[in-house]
């Protein structure tokens, strides 16, 4: 008897298997990367209650990969947490090197065909042949994150962002046939290269027509150099931290060591990005714009909406 209540207990102590995210049955992905997927899918759920799991299998043997997705979605319960049908599977097919997304029927307004055709299509064959699979792993869950954040503040999928190919089969992508593509390139040096020489005509004040989404420019007051730098903040979406801006000879560059100097990303609470910057010239230039909202430091001309934290109504 004492055995059997101290297994009851020790099992009501351990998380049960359907709250594991990352499912390597194929065994591709590194030990020691998959606890650090698991919290950060973790905080995913408790922001917006949406049940993502991903599922990497050696084949599927004589099933289709449909009906192994299928089958994979009423094994697990996924999305049955809430009631609410919230789940999103993506199933990895190692061996016939092909991804399936399957949407739980809550969902369906957040992951429209366009954006499920954009990540098996444009993304599944850069994780599959990137040589780098934890890598791809982590860029696709920041696209999935970015448009489960946008669907729960009620804004709508924006094509215009995506590429303008179509396929035919938004949900099913097969990429043994594709040819190989460049090695991913992480890390902050290779983010430095690549945008340090973008270039903005920049406008003394006000919006930016030509941009999107929209933001807002801020210069420094009239008095001050010239030369001092210049924020762009935006005002159509919370998700994307501040620019900002140098001067260049007659052109205004950004400064992305400064992005990523002075800002910080989160995950799993109201806001997605805060400022950190203290005595740099941009804080020092527009500290009169700074503000603490929920603990977060934000920009006051900026778009301040704050996320529901769905994961604590349940």
């Amino acid at each position: 008897m004492r055995l059997i209540l101290a297994t009851l207990l020790l099992a009501a102590a351990l998380p049960a298997a359907a709250e594991r995210h990352v499912y390597d049955r194929a065994g591709v992905l590194p030990a020691g990367d998959i606890p650090r997927f698991e919290q950060y899918m973790g905080f995913i759920q408790r922001e917006s209650d949406v049940d993502v799991r991903f599922v990497f299998v050696p084949g599927v043997g004589a099933r289709s990969i449909e009906e192994a997705a299928t089958e994979t979605m009423d094994e697990m319960k996924i999305g049955g947490r809430s009631g609410q049908q919230r789940g999103l599977l993506l199933l990895f097919d190692t061996a016939g090197r092909r991804l399936k997304v399957e949407v739980d029927y809550g969902l369906e307004g957040y992951f429209p065909d366009a954006f499920v055709s954009y990540l098996v299509h444009e993304h599944a064959k850069e994780f599959f042949q990137s040589g780098d699979l934890s890598l791809g792993l982590r860029t696709l869950l920041t696209l999935l994150q970015h448009r489960i954040r946008e669907a729960v503040l009620g804004m709508d999928f924006d094509p215009r962002a995506l590429p303008c190919e179509g396929h035919a089969r938004a949900d099913l992508c097969d990429v043994s046939r594709v040819a190989r593509a460049p090695r991913l390139r992480s890390g902050r040096g290779a983010l430095h290269c690549g945008l340090t020489r973008l270039s903005l005509p920049l406008p003394a004040h006000g919006p930016l027509p030509a941009i999107h989404p929209p933001g807002r420019v801020r210069q420094v007051p009239p008095h001050r150099p010239a030369r001092l730098p210049r924020l762009l903040v935006f005002t159509g979406t919370p998700f994307v931290s501040p620019h900002f801006f140098v001067k260049d000879g007659e052109v205004w560059r950004m400064d992305m060591a400064a992005e990523v100097r002075d800002t910080v990303e989160r995950v799993g609470g109201a806001y997605t990005w805060d400022y950190r910057g203290t005595t740099d010239e941009y804080s020092k230039a527009f500290e009169d714009l700074l503000t603490k909202i929920q603990g977060y430091r934000r920009f006051k001309d900026g778009d301040n909406r704050a996320l529901p934290i769905r994961g604590d109504k349940r």
